[in-house]
């Protein structure tokens, strides 16, 4: 059951994000869902199953508050003089450490920094990660190693 937890933080992030006039991701078959958008506060619960696979119920209050903190334009710390750069790389801090492990907090640094850079920016100038695939990637393998040292 643990093999569950990065497939549906995956889905769970990737639903929160969703907009009304994007797709869920943009590939066969997910692009015949209708273009609704998804459901505020899904990422808030993330942490239920780790809770319940691994018998530790912090991992509901840590994954409600990373939840609840945005990265982009509402982002509070948009509002300080610190850089994009900065930004990600703390939100990522944030979210990996919902995981209870400083170690998935620097790889989930890392990985959203490196993400965000690759869906802004592109590889080269172009090649630009979609972001649906970027929320999808980050929920699902923001989840993984602390899922697979379970």
């Amino acid at each position: 059951m643990i093999w569950l937890i990065p497939i549906i933080s995956a889905i769970a992030y990737r639903t929160d994000g969703w907009g009304r006039r994007d797709t869920f991701l943009p590939i066969y078959p997910f692009n015949l869902l209708p273009r609704v958008g998804g459901i505020n506060y899904t990422r808030c619960c993330v942490g239920i199953l780790p809770a319940i696979l691994f018998h530790n119920l912090w991992f509901i209050p840590a994954y409600i508050i990373a939840g609840l903190i945005p990265y982009g334009e509402n982002s509070p710390l948009q509002k300080y003089p610190f850089n994009k750069d900065f930004n990600w790389f703390f939100y990522g801090y944030i979210w990996g450490l919902a995981s209870l492990s400083f170690g998935n907090a620097l790889f989930c640094s890392l990985l959203f920094w490196f993400l965000m850079q690759w869906s802004n920016y592109g590889i080269g100038k172009k090649y630009k990660l979609d972001h649906a695939y970027l929320e999808f990637m980050f929920g699902g393998l923001s989840t993984l190693i602390f899922s697979l040292r379970g």
